[in-house]
């Protein structure tokens, strides 16, 4: 299992890495919100392509174990696809926000003009506007940044492999022994 999780998880996480780099470039480099908005569908794109390879990895998995693999086994494919696809995605994150750091800027400055132009009312704008400033405090700090570009993807995988487990897993038939009277 270890051997077949970690391949798909590299996989996966070398898709993420991909989609990400690509959508920074097109946001560091996009024109207004068409990069931000471009970026933020090619990176979703990217994360639910990467995330197929648990589905594709927990069948390779129950074709290895002979046919039949466990809901805890199946599921555990899937949780070290997302750890591994998703600490890939973290690194090249931060590897670009390293190289480009005017996309943090340009992304808070797309939300907030996303606020400004929203039907708030003015406490609710006001909120809204301190709550993304209290961010920006969080996203200053590179292990807070980490940590929360972890909890961007990661869910998403958690969820999959959850539910992906649910069909996935087969357990051999219950034979039934005759009573002989």
């Amino acid at each position: 299992m270890k051997n077949n999780a970690v391949k798909f998880g590299i996989i996966a996480g070398l898709i993420t890495a991909t989609f990400t780099v690509i959508g920074g470039l097109l946001m560091a480099n996009g024109s207004n919100d068409i990069g931000y908005k471009n970026s933020e569908i090619l990176g979703f794109s990217g994360i639910f392509l990467a995330f197929s390879m648990i589905v594709v990895a927990m069948i390779k998995e129950r074709q290895i174990a002979g046919g039949f693999i466990s809901y805890k086994n199946t599921f555990m494919v899937g949780l070290k696809i997302s750890l591994i696809a998703s600490a890939f995605y973290v690194a090249a994150w931060m590897i670009m926000i390293a190289i480009y750091p005017q996309i943090l800027e340009m992304m808070f400055a797309m939300m907030e003009k996303n606020l400004m132009a929203s039907e708030l009312s003015p406490e609710d704008l006001k909120d809204q506007l301190d709550q993304m400033t209290k961010w920006k405090g969080y996203y200053a700090n590179p292990f807070m940044k980490a940590i929360m570009t972890f909890m961007e993807i990661f869910p998403i995988g958690l969820i999959i492999s959850l539910i992906a487990a649910i069909f996935i897993q087969k357990k051999p038939a219950i034979k039934s022994e005759e009573v002989l009277d």
